[in-house]
């Protein structure tokens, strides 16, 4: 339960893996329940909603229409229809292009390699992943062999060790920076909730003003305010509508 303080959202930023679709499932079975969508298209009437994602634009943008804000890794940033920075291209990204070449020469059938683009069509990262692998252990020594080289690159490599996929972009990627750019673009100043379930989070529940960590499978050491299981989000979003943007009386049930 929350404090007797009055807590009025006025802006909620929202990770997309693990927070709006599931965590362990197939690139083309990501997305979000048609309640959660349906949710989110409501409260989008009423306050800004934005999205920070270490996937592609071109991939989160479909699935969250509702949406009037996204950051994609810290590469782009995009307000409604208009692109408001990247950072795409130069010699980071020949760097990345090198360790994806490597990744692609060692992946065999134990690794999927998803490859991460700008809207311009152009490979910024991308994710080496092995939750699907039939033999586990090929594919833990295999993704391994791609870390030490990615290791002697001057790339940024995002992993935590409990789940079976890294990811590896141009530069180093803090969701608080980009909540910060999106907060500004928008205008909002205070009543800012974010929503997160990996350790990537962190730095963007320490710039908002209401952090909610989701909890899959297993909690990840999340530095916020609360905790919600994945399955009880819609519920959330209900109470939010139905309470006038207020949660200042909401049971997260820790």
């Amino acid at each position: 339960m929350l404090s007797s303080v009055v807590h009025t959202v006025k802006g909620i930023f929202l990770d997309f893996d693990g927070t709006l679709s599931p965590l362990n499932v197939p690139r083309e079975k990501a997305g979000l329940k048609p309640e959660t969508a349906a949710l989110l298209g409501q409260l989008s009437n009423l306050i800004p909603i934005g999205i920070i994602t270490t996937k592609s634009l071109s991939f989160v943008m479909p699935h969250t229409p509702f949406a009037a804000a996204w950051a994609s890794a810290g590469i782009e940033f995009q307000i409604a229809d208009r692109m408001v920075q990247s950072i795409a291209g130069g010699d980071k990204n020949r760097y990345v292009l090198s360790a994806l070449e490597y990744a692609r020469s060692q992946r065999g059938k134990d690794l999927m390699i998803e490859e991460k683009y700008d809207r311009s069509g152009q490979v910024v990262a991308f994710c080496v992943d092995w939750r699907y692998a039939e033999n586990q252990a090929a594919a833990v020594l295999r993704a391994d062999d791609i870390l030490n080289y990615c290791g002697t690159l001057p790339v940024y490599v995002s992993y935590e060790r409990k789940r079976p996929f890294f990811d590896i972009y141009p530069t180093v990627i803090d969701k608080g920076e980009s909540l910060n750019l999106l907060k500004k673009n928008l205008g909002l100043t205070d009543g800012v909730l974010y929503m997160g379930d990996s350790e990537a989070d962190n730095p963007a529940f320490k710039q908002a003003d209401i952090s909610i960590g989701i909890i899959n499978s297993s909690r990840s050491k999340l530095e916020c305010d609360h905790y919600l299981t994945f399955e009880d989000v819609p519920n959330f979003f209900r109470y939010i509508i139905n309470h006038d943007l207020s949660i200042n009386k909401y049971s997260f049930g820790e």
